[in-house]
């Protein structure tokens, strides 16, 4: 699940690479298949409709996605919704949990799979601006929580988006760019996150019309919550990936990273020792004649 291949090439160019521009015309559905797993610095709840309380250390989240704009694009926005063809949680629950994640893990499964859908605001530049979760019931207040929870972990699953694209889409044949803002540096908080990253991007070739690019990144991620003047979690984190693009569609066709951090000194967190926070993390599109892969079964993990 961590390893993830990332190709390299010892190919560079001098010429200029354009049209590294999003398009997504009206009613063009697009699927895609996004996974990520977590390695978290701390509990992150996984409660039941049913007063099922539990705490696990890993969730590996795998979606189906059917993506297409449900309202009309502006010069510079998409707007769209995501229907969630088929889905699977897993988790590693802490010692006290085992048994009860089990439990919890079908329900939520359920409530992805049969009830909730995905809006996502995207830039034209390939900023993502919102991922929420919608059609989920929030009347109660334990529901609010487990959506706000179903939402945070769909948000890690959609990070590999959030890659800027150069001015216009065009490079001016440097053969790269640098983005400093990305949901890749996030955690699924409830109190919210704050990252500061320097992300390289690094075209590597070009094949027709498809840019195959990698991207290093560095940066911290910090918790919005603080105890006195420090955040109760702050990770440094180094991110690698890449990314492979059509420029004739303006469609993103793979990106994936691995991201490795520790928490800092300067955390509260920090007082209880080394305290590390990992995510591996892919989304793909599938094209019309391919189907889609068959996920695992939601579950407890060893």
């Amino acid at each position: 699940m961590r390893a993830f291949v990332l190709w390299l090439s010892l190919c560079t160019t001098a010429n200029a690479t354009t049209g590294l521009v999003w398009q997504w015309p009206q009613g063009e559905e697009r699927r895609y298949y996004a996974r990520t797993q977590l390695d978290l610095p701390e509990a992150f709840e996984v409660f039941g409709l049913n007063n099922h309380d539990s705490y696990v250390s890993r969730v590996q989240l795998e979606m189906v996605l059917r993506c297409a704009p449900s309202a009309p694009a502006t010069k510079t926005t998409f707007v769209l919704r995501c229907d969630i063809d088929d889905v699977a949680i897993q988790a590693r629950p802490m010692s006290s949990s085992r048994g009860v994640t089990a439990q919890v893990l079908p329900e939520w499964t359920a409530i992805l799979k049969d009830q909730a859908w995905i809006e996502v605001e995207q830039g034209s530049n390939g900023r993502v601006r919102l991922v929420d979760l919608e059609g989920t019931e929030k009347r109660v207040q334990r529901m609010q929580s487990v959506s706000e929870n179903l939402r945070l972990l769909v948000s890690r699953a959609l990070a590999p988006l959030d890659l800027l694209m150069p001015k216009k889409g065009d490079d001016q044949g440097l053969g790269g760019w640098v983005q400093t803002e990305s949901n890749i540096y996030g955690l699924p908080s409830t109190m919210g996150t704050y990252g500061s990253p320097k992300i390289t991007h690094t075209i590597q070739r070009t094949d027709g019309d498809v840019v195959m690019w990698t991207y290093h990144g560095e940066g911290t991620i910090a918790s919005g919550d603080e105890m006195g003047e420090a955040a109760r979690i702050t990770v440094a984190v180094t991110t690698d990936g890449s990314a492979r693009f059509d420029t004739a569609r303006g469609l993103l066709l793979e990106s994936q990273y691995l991201a490795d951090g520790q928490v800092t000194a300067s955390s509260v967190k920090s007082e209880q020792g080394l305290v590390t926070y990992e995510q591996s993390t892919l989304i793909q599109y599938l094209p019309p004649e391919k189907a889609a892969p068959k996920l695992s079964a939601s579950g407890e993990l060893p």
